[in-house]
């Protein structure tokens, strides 16, 4: 990879590139280049290593790179990553005195940046870096096999920490909104009552997976923060978007943010976590799974294998979709009988959009 070459060598190649495509000589003689310290490169991929690495598409809310890293990259705030192209959206390349130097550097350089919309690898990275095998340098193409098994890269988040930040933080900032359309009153009144009985509740997901947070004020900034099973203690230092400070249970946290009206994509320096807050809504069962087969990614439908009316089992091929480079199988859930065909082969399909129905099967007596 030619940032790596050109962060131990001082040389720009591109440069170099150009020179000779005019016909010019290079400048200078091969004994000349001198390796100079180490350097490691991470490609930043729009993609979900949780579901075997498949590419994840959609618009862009936050792009936010690291200061501390040389960052290639091609994409910004508002835009999108397309199904058009290969997922890969930067280049990340650290550098130090020595290997275990560079590494520090990325895990730092990777802490600080965020991609919030689409799926990243961001946190795969950071695991990866932090695994004894490549610290001590044993990495080899079993690498990912060897560490997070055949079951794919489940990564070990502390969600209960997460959400109950996440709470905080929508407690916070609804709060700054309320007071920007109401009439002026002092700041400092803020998060206070005669009582001490001030509280919000916040709940992520619907239905059964529904996880009902209350955000009990104690004192201005500071929060118990509670889940019925769960009781934290969260304190919010600053907020100034993207950023945050916050501690919780006493730990310091230098969060980044997004926040969209329901919707708070947060990172740690390790972990990601996207939450939206349904307080308030009705319960609608809008979620893909069973019987409705939805493109799990922006493409292309190249085929459809069932028909209608056709009795399909679990695990039966439905569709292949072609995104990014790559042919996805579309498998069926459920057993059952496909009543509706939704898509049509050869056409370009958005994520969500529903391809197959499936009456499924009854259940034995």
């Amino acid at each position: 990879e030619h940032p790596v070459t050109e962060m131990i060598t001082g040389l720009d190649l591109v440069a170099l590139q150009i020179r000779v495509a005019e016909g010019q000589p290079l400048g200078l003689p091969q004994d000349d280049v001198m390796l100079i310290g180490h350097a490691i490169e991470v490609r930043l991929y729009a993609e979900k290593p949780e579901d075997g690495f498949l590419p994840s598409t959609g618009p862009i809310a936050l792009w936010h790179p690291s200061a501390k890293a040389r960052v290639d990259d091609g994409i910004a705030s508002g835009g999108e990553v397309s199904p058009f192209y290969d997922s890969m959206v930067a280049k990340i390349i650290t550098y130090g005195e020595t290997r275990e130097e560079a590494r520090r550097e990325m895990v730092a350089a990777l802490g600080e940046t965020v991609l919030f919309g689409p799926e990243t690898n961001r946190d795969f990275l950071i695991d990866a870096l932090n695994r004894p095998d490549f610290v001590e340098g044993k990495a080899t193409t079993a690498f990912i096999g060897e560490n997070y098994g055949d079951g794919g890269v489940m990564l070990d988040v502390p969600h209960n920490q997460m959400q109950a930040m996440a709470a905080a933080l929508f407690h916070q900032l609804r709060r700054s909104e309320a007071l920007v359309k109401a009439p002026p009153i002092n700041p400092e009144l803020l998060d206070w009552a005669s009582d001490n009985s001030l509280e919000s509740v916040v709940v992520f997901g619907s239905g059964e997976e529904a996880v009902r947070w209350h955000v009990h004020v104690e004192r201005a900034g500071e929060y118990r923060v509670t889940n019925g099973a769960e009781n934290q203690s969260v304190s919010v230092h600053s907020i100034a978007a993207p950023h945050a400070r916050l501690s919780i249970d006493g730990t310091p946290q230098d969060l980044l943010f997004h926040h969209d009206r329901r919707t708070l994509y947060l990172a740690t320096r390790r972990h990601s976590l996207l939450v939206k807050d349904s307080a308030g809504l009705s319960d609608r069962d809008d979620v893909a799974g069973g019987g409705t087969v939805v493109a799990p990614m922006h493409g292309l439908l190249l085929s459809i294998l069932v028909s209608d009316g056709q009795s399909v089992v679990k695990g039966e091929r439905l569709a292949v979709l072609e995104a990014m480079k790559m042919q996805h199988e579309i498998l069926a859930e459920v057993s059952g009988t496909v009543t509706t065909i939704a898509a049509s082969a050869g056409k370009q399909i958005a994520a969500g959009d529903l391809i197959i129905e499936i009456t499924e099967d009854e259940p034995e007596a």
